[in-house]
This record gives structure tokens, sequence and C-alpha cells, in this order.
């Protein structure tokens, strides 16, 4: 077997779908998430998430696990299968050996925000990828782009804004900066609460192989 198995999963469910209580009990951040000062709670989780050429990155890293690489596989899997099974969601196998996940998804409406006299309201595709060692596992959410909603009365219309071309991915941008800032906010919440369900989970299960007496 290789000592690392990739999970790539692209969910297809909405922002409500995750466990907001996660990240009060189990993340070290739970003062970040009910502060007002936005920028200032951006700054203080700068140690788990990090912009790159294609979007931003959050990050956590799950040690000292009493798994081997497949049973987090395998764990990954059964988590997702009953974390999301009333989503329109994909799981396939593609590769028996390497064991790759494949699905897509998108929080939406996960934040909204009013600047008179139009109404801005944000979804985002995100990808997750699990990487598995022996006890030990990396746990990566990523988001590229939000599909932003802007209404006014009865129009309508829909933008692709790219993560890494605003604020705070790019500090040095000003358009609009309160409210991508406000609305990045709301989506780090749900992607950490994300990671760390799925850190809690791992962390909860034990190895399968018992020495046979």
């Amino acid at each position: 077997m290789k000592d690392t198995i990739i999970i790539l999963l692209f969910l297809l469910v909405s922002g409500s779908a995750y466990s907001q209580n996660a990240i009060l009990r189990n993340s070290p951040f739970k003062n970040t998430f009910n502060s007002s000062a936005v920028e200032q709670s951006i700054r203080e989780l700068s140690d788990v998430w990090k912009a790159d050429g294609n979007g931003v990155t959050f990050v956590i890293t799950v040690d000292s696990l009493s798994l081997s690489s497949s049973e987090i596989l395998a764990y990954s899997k059964e988590y997702l299968e009953e974390a999301y099974q009333f989503s329109k969601y994909e799981i396939e196998n593609l590769n028996a050996e390497k064991a790759f996940v494949i699905g897509k998804g998108e929080f939406n409406n996960f934040e909204t925000y009013a600047a008179f006299p139009n109404q801005y309201t944000f979804n985002c595709e995100h990808h997750l990828r699990i990487d598995a060692k022996e006890g030990r596992a990396r746990i990566c959410f990523m988001v590229t782009e939000y599909d932003l909603l802007r209404t006014n009365g009865n129009k309508g219309e829909r933008n692709k804004i790219k993560v890494k071309d605003i604020s705070p991915a790019n500090p040095d941008a000003d358009t609009s900066r309160k409210m991508y800032n406000k609305a990045f906010l709301s989506m780090a919440k749900l992607a950490i609460s994300t990671l760390y369900d799925i850190r809690e989970m791992l962390k909860s299960k034990v190895t399968s192989d018992v020495e046979d007496w």
C-alpha cells in the first residue's frame, strides 16, 4: 500500500448542513467568531488559512491517530455518507489502489450584505482534500471564487468573483473591502467547522487491528 492516500471531496451542500456547535467545542477559534471586529478576527485566523495563486486554503493536521491510512479513508467516506445523505453529492472510487474519492458542491447563501440600493448574496464552491498516512491526517478546505448575486428591487445580476483578487486574500484590494471581509469570515466559520468536525470524528475512532490471542 502506498504511504499516502488522497481523498478529494467536492461536496454539494448548503452552509446550514454543517454543525456550528463543533467549532465552539473543539477549535481554538470560538472567541474569534463571536467578535464584531471583522479584520481583527481574520488576522487571528492567520495560522489556519493562506492565500495562493488560486484562492484560499484552510488547513489543519491531525496527529497521533490510532488508525491506518486505509481506515482514515474508510471512516472519512462513512462520515460523508452519513453527514450528506440528504444532499446531492457523488462518491466514486476512481482507482482501487489509490482510493480517490470525488464529489462536488457549494455553500449557498452563506452571507448577505446590504449596501443601498443593492443587496448582495454570497455562494461559493468549495473543495475538501484529506491526505492520510498511518496515524496522521491533513485536512484542507479550498475556495477559489464566490458566486455573487446582486439584487436591486426586482432586478438581479450574478458575477463570479475570484477570491484571490479581493480582500483579505489580496491585502491591496480596496474595492468593497468591508463586504468581502465580512463574507470571508462567514465562509471561514463554515470551513473551520467542517475541518474540526472531521478532526473530532477521526480522533474518536480506534483501529480495528486487534492482536490475535
